[in-house]
């Protein structure tokens, strides 16, 4: 969903006398608006909205009942977003033999290296950084399933990733995006 996204949603609308008019002064109606999505919440507004008796006499309160806006009217609120939950924590060091990686491309799935829960929307990976930047040519990492495919004849060392973590939001939630660092060793 967009921002600016909007739901129509139904709300029960009540009244209630929060201050009676009098003679010289005007009274106050409580106003609430309940919803039946949990997304919303209850409303409550005091309106000074009955008029004053007038007559300048004994300044008794007599008050004429609200009219409450009809139940069940349909009412269109845009949509507050929570913020995503997306958490993402590195795991240990994962190692890859050279003797393999000389022979051709290895591949690390992403939960070797990272967990990623909590997310809110489809999750998708991207590769920011290497630690020593010439290598950075020698990984890749698959979008949709955050694999990483560690390209052959990559010199033997030990290599930090900063992979971006990102989680789309839906209609109850915005995106967020997330870094991790996670260690390769080549040996």
């Amino acid at each position: 969903a967009k921002e600016g996204h909007k739901i129509t949603e139904t709300v029960k609308t009540t009244a209630k006398v929060k201050k009676a008019a009098t003679a010289t002064a005007k009274g106050t109606t409580t106003y609430t608006a309940t919803f039946t999505n949990a997304l919303f919440t209850t409303q409550t507004k005091d309106i000074e909205d009955i008029p004053a008796l007038g007559g300048g006499g004994s300044g008794s309160a007599v008050t004429p009942a609200p009219t409450p806006a009809p139940g069940g009217q349909q009412t269109e609120q845009p949509v507050v977003k929570a913020a995503n939950t997306l958490k993402v924590k590195a795991k240990k060091t994962v190692t890859v033999k050279y003797s393999k990686l000389k022979k051709k491309n290895q591949k690390i799935a992403a939960k070797k290296v990272m967990t990623v829960s909590k997310n809110k929307g489809k999750v998708t990976y991207k590769l920011k950084s290497v630690t020593k930047k010439k290598y950075k040519k020698y990984f890749k990492v698959a979008a949709k399933t955050g694999k990483i495919t560690v390209v052959k004849k990559l010199p033997k060392g030990t290599y930090k990733l900063k992979i971006k973590v990102t989680a789309a939001g839906n209609d109850n939630y915005k995106a967020a995006t997330k870094t991790v660092t996670v260690k390769i060793k080549v040996s």
